[in-house]
Order: C-alpha cells, then sequence, then structure tokens
C-alpha cells in the first residue's frame, strides 16, 4: 500500500479535480483494494465475483460520489467499471436492485482538543499563560443500509493556545579575590605592611536558558553557561629596613551598608491617567563587609576585605501608573444649614454676706445656638469640598452666675507630710537537683539575703490631727537574693 504526495514543483490538480484529504484517502486504499479481490475473483471464481457485485455495488456508488473530484477516486470507478463488464462477458454493468426505503442513521464523536505550546522568552520559566481556551471539534458518521461512511468534519477543532516562558534566569556571585601580592620596601619598617592597592573581588555570572518541549509544553533548562571575571589581588608593601620590632596585630571588623531599594513604575489600564498607587513598599537591603584590619603599635596599617556579601536582599518598590482613561465629573453645589451649641460661661463672683466655703447659683446658665451655612460642591455624589456662606449667633447664650461667700468662717490649719517605711523582704530558698553530688548531702550554694521595700506616704493633718494617709510611692530598694541548696542526686 502507497500514498502519493505531490511534490511542490507538481502541477497543481485541474479546476474539477481536489487533493483527497485523510478520509478520502482511506476511501481510495479501500476501494482499490475491493477492486483487486474482484479481479482475483474474476478468474478464479466468476460466480462468487457476481455475488461480491451485488454486494458491495450500493457501497461503489458511494464511493463514486464521494470521490468524483478525487483523480485516483476516478480511476478506481473507471476500475470497477471495466471489472463488472468483464464479469458480464463485455456487457453493461448489471443493475442492482436499489432499495426503495433505505435504513439511514447518524452519529457523532467529538475530535478532542489539542494543545498547541509557544515559547515566550520574556515570561518567566516554566509560567504558562493560556492565550485561547479552544474548541472541540465534531465528527459525524452516516450509515446507509448497515454500511457506515468514512465520517465528516462537521464542527473544525481549534486547538488551545498556551504560551510558555523560557525567559533565561541569571545569577551572579562574588568570588574570592587572587591570593595578595607582596613588594619588598627598603624604605618601610621591618615587619610593616601597607597596603598600596586594594584586592578587587571576581565574579561568576551563571545563565541558564531553556528550550520548549512543543510536546508536553515543558520548558527545559539547558546546560548553565558560567561567565567569569577574574578579580585583582590586593598589592601590599613589606618592609625591610630594620629598627625596632613593632608591635602587629590583626582583628576582624564588620562593616554593614544600606543597598538602596530600586523602583518599578508598571502600568495599570485599571488606575486612571495622572493616578499612581504603590503596590509594594521598598525595602532597603543590607550588605555586610567583614574587614581583616592590620595594625602595627595600634595605630591601623593595613585593611584588607575578607568578605562582602549581601545579607538583606532589598525589596523592590513597586508603583502602578494609572493608564484607564479619566471620565469627566459631575460637580454639583448645594447650601447645607448646620446648628452647634454655644455653650454658657459661668461667671463667679465674691458675696461678703455669704460665708466662705458657700457657693449659691444666683442665675441658671442657658446655652444659645449658632448656625452655619455650608456651601458643599459635590463630584459625582460625593462631598468634595466645604466652605462657610454664613456663621452667626441665632440664639445668645445667659451665662451662670454663681455668688460665691468671703465671709471669714473658722479655718482649720491643714498640713501635709511624707512618711517613709522600710519594710523586710524575706528571701526564698531553692532547692536544685545535682547529679555529682551523693544522694543525702546538701550543698547551700547561695546564701539567701533578705531584700528591703520602702514605701513612702502622704500624711494629712487638721489642725494636728491625721485625717488622711495615700500611698505615694512602694518600690523595692533592695531585691532579696535567693538561698540555693544543692541537693544530692547521685547514687551512693
Amino acid at each position: 500500500e502507497s500514498t502519493k504526495v505531490l511534490a511542490a514543483e507538481e502541477e497543481t490538480p485541474p479546476e474539477d479535480e481536489i487533493l483527497p484529504d485523510a478520509n478520502q484517502l482511506k476511501a481510495i486504499i479501500d476501494f482499490t483494494k475491493l477492486n483487486d479481490e474482484l479481479e482475483g475473483l474474476i478468474d478464479s471464481n466468476p460466480e462468487e465475483a457476481g455475488y461480491l457485485v451485488e454486494e458491495e455495488q450500493a457501497k461503489v456508488e458511494r464511493w463514486k460520489a464521494y470521490l468524483a473530484q478525487t483523480a485516483e477516486g476516478k480511476a478506481q470507478a473507471a476500475r470497477w467499471d471495466v471489472l463488472v463488464a468483464r464479469l458480464n462477458g463485455g456487457g453493461s454493468t448489471p443493475t442492482p436492485t436499489p432499495n426503495p426505503d433505505p435504513v439511514v442513521t447518524t452519529r457523532t464523536e467529538t475530535i478532542a482538543i489539542t494543545t498547541i505550546y509557544t515559547a515566550d522568552a520574556n515570561l518567566e520559566a516554566n509560567k504558562q499563560v493560556e492565550t485561547f481556551a479552544g474548541v472541540a471539534g465534531v465528527k459525524t458518521y452516516t450509515t446507509r443500509d448497515g454500511v457506515e461512511d468514512a465520517g465528516v468534519v462537521t464542527v473544525a477543532m481549534q486547538p488551545r493556545q498556551v504560551t510558555v516562558g523560557t525567559k533565561s534566569t541569571v545569577v551572579t556571585e562574588s568570588i574570592p579575590a587572587p591570593k595578595d601580592i607582596e613588594e619588598l620596601d627598603a624604605k618601610l619598617e621591618a615587619g610593616a605592611r601597607v597596603l598600596k592597592k586594594g584586592a578587587v573581588p571576581g565574579t561568576k555570572t551563571t545563565t541558564t536558558s531553556y528550550t520548549l518541549n512543543t510536546a508536553t509544553g515543558v520548558a527545559v533548562a539547558n546546560a548553565p553557561v558560567e561567565t567569569i571575571v577574574e578579580g585583582t589581588a590586593a598589592i601590599y608593601l613589606v618592609g625591610t629596613k630594620t629598627t625596632n620590632v613593632p608591635v602587629v596585630t590583626t582583628e576582624e571588623v564588620v562593616e554593614t551598608q544600606v543597598v538602596a531599594f530600586e523602583t518599578i513604575r508598571e502600568d495599570d489600564p485599571n488606575l486612571e491617567v495622572g493616578k499612581e498607587v504603590v503596590e509594594t513598599e521598598g525595602v532597603n537591603g543590607e550588605r555586610t563587609i567583614v574587614y581583616t584590619v592590620t595594625k602595627t603599635d595600634s595605630v591601623e596599617t593595613a585593611r584588607t576585605v575578607k568578605s562582602d556579601s549581601i545579607t538583606t536582599p532589598a525589596t523592590a518598590k513597586v508603583i502602578k501608573v494609572g493608564t484607564k482613561p479619566v471620565r469627566v465629573p459631575v460637580v454639583t453645589t448645594e447650601e447645607v444649614v448646620e446648628t452647634q451649641v454655644v455653650p454658657f460661661e459661668t461667671i463667679r463672683e465674691d458675696d461678703p454676706n455669704l460665708e466662705v466655703g458657700k457657693e449659691v447659683v444666683e442665675t441658671e446658665g442657658a446655652n444659645g445656638e449658632r448656625t452655619i451655612v455650608y456651601t458643599v460642591t459635590k463630584t459625582d455624589g460625593v462631598e468634595t469640598a466645604r466652605i462657610v456662606k454664613s456663621d452667626s449667633i441665632t440664639t445668645p447664650v445667659t451665662a451662670k452666675v454663681i455668688k460665691v461667700g468671703t465671709k471669714p468662717v473658722h479655718v482649720p490649719v491643714v498640713t501635709t507630710e511624707e512618711v517613709v517605711e522600710t519594710q523586710v523582704v524575706a528571701f526564698e530558698t531553692i532547692r536544685e537537683d545535682d547529679p555529682n553530688l551523693e544522694v543525702g548531702k546538701e550543698v547551700v550554694e547561695t546564701e539567701g539575703v533578705n531584700g528591703e521595700r520602702t514605701i513612702v506616704y502622704t500624711v494629712t493633718k487638721t489642725d494636728g490631727v491625721e485625717t488622711a494617709r495615700t500611698v505615694k510611692s512602694d518600690s523595692i530598694t533592695t531585691p532579696a537574693t535567693a538561698k540555693v541548696i544543692k541537693v544530692g542526686t547521685k547514687p551512693v
């Protein structure tokens, strides 16, 4: 069996012919097999060949109609007619008795949705975004008198479209600088080591690209590519001049630096033009640098970077920038009247006819009323401005007048003084198991010491007699020390 495939340079079929699709190709193959079977029976068993023609003639007629616009279909139809004529001894093809009431049924099959994956180099690796959900297709089969055709696609399947991220990941890390270089210096005292040129750490950048497997939709990581930029070594001058031997010490000094956060501005189609909203607040990171500091006679003579790392990464500040067109708001104004209570004042007047300490209300106070008229502006029904149009006292207040006695009476002598009182705070005793001390033995590890509590009272006296006492302060001035006893638990 073989299927002819037209090459690109071959001539296109005539206008009344078409290239067969997959279903038509299958029908052509089946038609060819039937012709081969008929040709074999004509020579070996003509009677059986006649039965075959009667049984298959209805199917052949459907094939002829179905394949009428294909060159191979027409060729097999012509071959069938020649073979039937040969079977009949050169006569006409026997016409089968048509079925006056054929049984016709149909059935459908769902054509499952397939998925087409497309790579997106700007999308995070293996992040999938569905751009089209896809539509299932439908294929309809027709059966006439028990013979089912090859089926026709009545609803074309539309594949699901998915974009898969293949954005490369880039990781950059610091690598130590090469070993320090020392240069002898006869002008520098022996033992001295002075930095001539500081070290520069190198960097290693690892880039991982991804290749999309269009069958599975998985972005497969390719072999990482490393780019290394070597650092430069620090150069130190080492003294060779003979003098008094200095005291050289080294110590580590830790320094932290702020890593400023970056600000990212992203368009937001749901936010109006001109508006900006902070979606994520930026947070500065922290960089920690450890130096090895060399001191000669307590004076710093060298400093090298031992380590330099980002201990707290910075968090970028994300600002949403509105791109949504601004709608023209509806602005209205109206007057709003508001009343407020004006509280009355209280006037206290001396009265020489009233004893000291007595008070009499001569006139009861009455609140007044204040009326404020506002001009209120609303935008889309929401108040956006309010200004005062008028502000007046519509009801005056009536002051409350209280007569206060000034007539002399006996005034008791009231004095106050502070009294300090101390109290002992007893220490507590704590017993602790000691696995190193034999059972039955106890050792006082810490002697208990009482503490002291100080209470300060404010004492009020009237004509020399105490009439009130309140606590001004109450504090532990000397905390107690607990007595600790070790109790042996070690088996004897």
